[in-house]
């Protein structure tokens, strides 16, 4: 067997709801590249390590100590891969793994140490809407010999210089282990944490890094207040890692005090802007809470700055733009779905009640909306008119890209055509880009200046538009172009191209060219072997063995 290029490690224990779900995920990962899975069973109990022993090459136990960082160093000791990732058992990689594997497979950097990754944090199991990002490093190049640190919330400790670090912010780990840890159910893991983190702030009362930890640890309890004031404390101090650690500490302060109704908030929201004011938790999580103080108190004329930082956060945060490497200390709140749709909304009527109602009915209008509609209730409004509103959201930022995902299927057909006119309109008014998703091949061919057709998320074929209706290369192109209707006298459908059998599941594609199941030109290849997308004509590509031969 060769030598692995990869060595994935997890330490467990009693981890049945969750750990194969984890170790499940990793498969294409370990199909894509050399890898070895090396899996430490700290003490179970309830099935979960005959679990690890389907999927893992090597599990071990290793008796629990009350210290992560040992259970975690005796994985890395079994371990010979190149480089070494690291997940816990309540985690899940991203189905999405192509920017890892390409990094894995093309990577000869020796100054390279390390690689972040985008943990997820979920709020509630099974729900995927609300959810709090942090950077972390959890991948080490293991010729560095560098070794964990810390008995709770273990760390790789780099030279005095600092790693050298690749952020791969397109590679996720799922998490859900925080879903009731701020309840009762979680007390016991907090206390566990807490007292370990106590021992260590007895030999060092003023780390801004473990008071960090505390705070994050203790947020449901009364203790946590008397923490956060000495956080911000060693903050205003300087203490050892106020600069990369004073952020985070300043944001859950903010957050306290809404949530106790503390007379410090507005003193420690300027206050945190002022020391950090390009720190992403300043310009998200902060702006975002100070805009909803200023909010609950009707000063709508403060909500627009707080509200305009914001927005532009977000967008620097999803380009790569800012620090991102300093958002791996700690949660970055304000990112998610629900938070960003609360933002925008109420930016809006923010606007409207400070008297600058212009922009907003500027919007209405310029997607044919009336200025009645300023203050109607989406119940009021038509399938269009809630069609136009989304787009008027869409355009409020000034973008210039707009993902239109079946935007108009289900509309009737002559609101589909005015929708479609406006959008055209807008284009060129605003110089504006679509990636217009729909089923709906009439619209696509009158609509879209080029079309890449997909099967099972697999792409068939790209071409211009007039290119591929007139000579649609793809056997699954050449199907749906079969299957539209037509009302010319005398001109009868082909069956040559009629599909047969059964769609397969995304979740478990065939082997080979994912369209073979159902192609009526088939050949041995196909069902073996992906086809690769090839260039046939200038502009036009095709995946199809039919044209790689």
């Amino acid at each position: 067997m060769p030598k692995p290029l990869l060595s994935i490690g997890i330490i467990f224990k009693n981890e049945i709801r969750c750990l194969e779900r984890c170790l499940a995920s990793l498969t294409p990962l370990r199909e894509a590249v050399p890898c070895e899975l090396i899996v430490a069973d700290t003490g179970s109990d309830d099935g979960s390590r005959e679990i690890a022993e389907k999927y893992a090459d090597v599990v071990f136990d290793f008796p629990w100590i009350n210290d992560f960082s040992a259970a975690r160093n005796a994985v890395m000791d079994r371990c010979s891969g190149r480089w070494y990732l690291t997940l816990d058992a309540d985690e899940w990689l991203d189905s999405d793994i192509k920017e890892l594997t390409t990094f894995l497979r093309s990577n000869n950097r020796k100054d390279l140490d390390v690689c972040s990754v985008l943990i997820r944090n979920y709020a509630e199991i099974d729900d995927f809407t609300e959810y709090n990002d942090f950077l972390t490093i959890r991948m080490l190049r293991m010729s560095t010999g560098i070794r964990y640190e810390g008995a709770v919330h273990e760390m790789w400790r780099g030279p005095d210089d600092g790693f050298v670090n690749k952020t791969l912010s397109h590679t996720i780990l799922h998490h859900d282990g925080y879903v009731g840890l701020n309840e009762d159910v979680g007390r016991a893991k907090r206390q566990r944490n807490q007292a370990l983190l106590e021992e260590l702030l007895k030999e060092d009362p003023d780390n801004v890094r473990t008071l960090l930890q505390y705070i994050e640890s203790s947020r449901p309890d009364p203790q946590h207040l008397d923490y956060l004031r000495r956080g911000l404390a060693a903050v205003e101090g300087k203490k050892e890692g106020w600069q990369a650690f004073g952020p985070p500490v300043y944001r859950y302060a903010v957050l306290a005090a809404r949530n106790h109704n503390l007379p410090e908030e507005e003193e420690w929201t300027n206050r945190a802007v002022e020391l950090f004011p390009d720190s992403f938790y300043s310009r998200i999580d902060i702006a975002f809470l100070a805009f909803i103080r200023c909010w609950e108190n009707k000063r709508f004329k403060e909500c627009i700055p707080w509200g305009e930082m914001y927005m532009a956060a977000i967008e620097d945060y999803d380009a790569g733009r800012g620090d991102q490497v300093a958002l791996r200390v700690s949660t970055l709140l304000g990112a998610s779905h629900q938070w960003r749709q609360k933002m925008y909304t109420s930016m809006a009527v923010a606007c409207r009640e400070e008297g600058q109602p212009g922009r907003a009915v500027e919007l209405l209008e310029k997607v044919g909306l009336k200025r009645e509609h300023y203050w109607s209730y989406p119940n009021t409004l038509s399938g269009g008119q809630k069609q136009r509103v989304g787009i008027a959201r869409a355009i409020a930022l000034d973008t210039k890209f707009v993902v239109l995902d079946e935007s108009v299927s289900a509309l009737d057909v002559s609101v589909q055509a005015q929708i479609l006119q406006l959008l055209e309109s807008l284009s060129v008014e605003k110089h504006l880009t679509y990636f217009f998703i729909t089923h709906d091949l009439g619209v696509v061919k009158h609509f879209c200046d080029r079309i890449l057709v997909m099967y099972l998320g697999n792409v068939c074929e790209l071409a211009d538009s007039n290119v591929l209706f007139h000579n649609p290369l793809h056997p699954y192109t050449q199907s749906l172009l079969a299957a539209v209707p037509r009302l010319r006298v005398g001109q009868e459908h082909s069956t040559e191209s009629v599909l047969e059998g059964d769609v397969p599941s995304a979740m478990n594609p065939p082997k080979g060219c994912p369209f073979h199941t159902r192609c009526s030109r088939c050949m041995e290849i196909c069902a073996h072997e992906k086809p690769p997308v090839v260039e046939v004509e200038p502009g036009h590509f095709v995946a199809c063995h039919l044209f790689d031969l």
